[in-house]
């Protein structure tokens, strides 16, 4: 898709800065999708002169990938602008900002999926709290039917309840589906998860590994080792002997990665490992010390 044409009109200057923002966070987004980071660091920049809720939430998730480019989103009175509250306070390790964002988000957005999937993320992953992502999993995949991402966040939630069967019933709903490169490795390691707490540990393994090398194949290294340190996690529940080996693996992973969630999602696999086996926990040194 060529972003000339809305070059060519934002370059104009014949319009003011408020009926250019959306259009300048659009092409902004394209224009990094294709590595041209100088233009979209640029047009981000420009959509920020009168910023919208929707071109804020965009440059707010942009200033994780793009370097020198920093959003403060506090800084600017959008109203509404949950969805960019809840990737900064994300971003900067305030879970309980970031679920009472992402949540005010999903109730400002009801049929939003990205809204629904933050926040059961945040519940599920960071705060344990399956029964509340459950809850509004199941609304949002009313209003989403077959969403491959709602569909693994529920599964995942309903796993960790011991409800696997749902969790597998969910799971063969998406058969015959294109889930797209992301949902599709997640799918594949909520699928791992299932077949551990099935005691197949074996398959859970094969499919743990086909989720972590899909990530590797397309450069998501924070998929990567999240998908590491689950099945770590996996591993020490199953009382495998493999459990050492994947919580080193899952430590070099996630020292690749600067996002606060998968350091803090660490911490916690290494506290499990050394409430089960004190003498088997890492030395100290490792991400996040």
């Amino acid at each position: 898709m060529s972003v000339r044409p809305g070059r060519s009109v934002i370059e104009s200057g014949n319009h003011p800065a408020l009926s250019l923002t959306e259009l300048s966070s659009a092409l902004a987004s394209l224009e990094l999708g294709s590595g041209k980071v100088n233009r979209a660091r640029k047009l981000f920049r420009q959509s920020l002169e009168s910023p919208t809720e929707n071109s804020l939430a965009q440059a707010e998730w942009a200033s994780e990938q793009i370097p020198g480019f920093e959003v403060n989103v506090d800084e600017f009175q959008v109203p509404r602008r949950f969805e960019a509250e809840a990737w900064q306070s994300l971003w900067g390790g305030n879970w309980e900002r970031a679920l009472d964002s992402a949540l005010c988000w999903l109730q400002d957005q009801a049929f939003s999926s990205r809204a629904a999937m933050l926040a059961s993320y945040i519940s599920s992953a960071l705060f344990q709290d399956y029964q509340r992502s459950v809850r509004l999993l199941t609304t949002a995949l009313v209003r989403n039917p077959r969403h491959p991402g709602i569909t693994n966040n529920l599964a995942f939630a309903l796993a960790n309840q011991g409800k696997l069967d749902e969790a597998q019933g969910y799971l063969s709903s998406l058969e015959g589906t294109s889930p797209g490169d992301t949902n599709a490795i997640t799918l594949r390691a909520t699928q791992g998860l299932v077949m551990f707490r099935r005691g197949e540990a074996t398959e859970g393994r094969r499919l743990y590994e086909e989720a972590i090398a899909k990530a590797r194949q397309y450069s998501l290294q924070k998929y990567v080792a999240l998908a590491c340190i689950y099945l770590a996690r996996e591993e020490l529940l199953a009382g495998s002997d493999e459990v050492g080996q994947t919580v080193l693996r899952a430590f070099d992973e996630a020292a690749k990665c600067r996002d606060k969630d998968v350091i803090f999602l660490l911490k916690r696999l290494v506290d499990h490992l050394e409430d089960r086996n004190p003498d088997q926990a890492p030395a100290e040194g490792g991400p996040g010390r």
